[in-house]
């Protein structure tokens, strides 16, 4: 018997007025693409819909001039070697996508719950997760680790395996997690915010 155990081109670049740093993380709506600016370099990745790890599209180094960003790439599985982005209100479009500027803290003066506490949790996770059959008759062990965003309004977004045991177990972990009713969220000086989150599901065979 195996035992889970939940371990809590170019183009005009606009002159701003003031014009921020365009450094920081930008998401698009499906939770399958993110794009991280910052210290010069630009990355975009895209999570695998179906073992939710994460893979590297583009990544190269950047200068801001205005409200743009101008890339070098030093990887991209497309042919562009350097692209400008106009950044404007926090967003820009990247190969046809809208992404966003989103600021998630990884700790808070009081981090998300879920409903209950974490003895509800634990005990959610022990009732609903369903070990796959063909990680069974591997007879797999180790840790699958996943992180999630937990939203402001309790919501939860942006799962990802970050340490992988089998797909077929990071598709059931984020199954259980898409299947979780809204948490209670994260708060910093007394105002909810978007909060990443870490549960390892740890698999020992018997």
């Amino acid at each position: 018997m195996n035992r889970i155990f939940f371990l809590l081109l170019f183009v005009l670049c606009p002159v701003l007025a003031g014009a921020q740093s365009a450094g920081g993380s930008y998401y698009e709506p499906s939770d399958d693409y993110y794009i991280h600016i910052g210290s010069g370099r630009f990355t975009a990745m895209k999570r695998d819909t179906n073992t939710y790890l994460i893979d590297t599209l583009a990544y190269g180094n950047y200068k801001q001039k205005n409200s743009c960003i101008q890339v070098k790439y030093k990887k991209n599985d497309l042919k562009e070697r350097k692209e400008t982005i106009e950044i404007k209100d926090g967003s820009f479009v990247w190969r046809g996508m809208t992404f966003k500027k989103e600021i998630h803290f990884v700790k808070v003066e009081e981090m998300p719950s879920f409903p209950g506490g974490n003895g509800a949790l634990m005990e959610y996770l022990s009732k609903n997760l369903k070990y796959p059959e063909e990680t069974k008759e591997k007879g797999l062990q180790g840790r699958t680790i996943v992180r999630f965003t937990v939203k402001a309004d309790g919501t939860l977004h942006y799962i990802q395996v970050l340490r992988s045991v089998d797909p077929a177990l990071n598709r059931e972990c984020a199954r259980l997690i898409k299947s979780m009713p809204t948490w209670n969220p994260g708060k910093q000086n007394g105002h909810p915010v978007d909060v990443d989150y870490v549960i390892p599901f740890s698999v020992h065979p018997q």
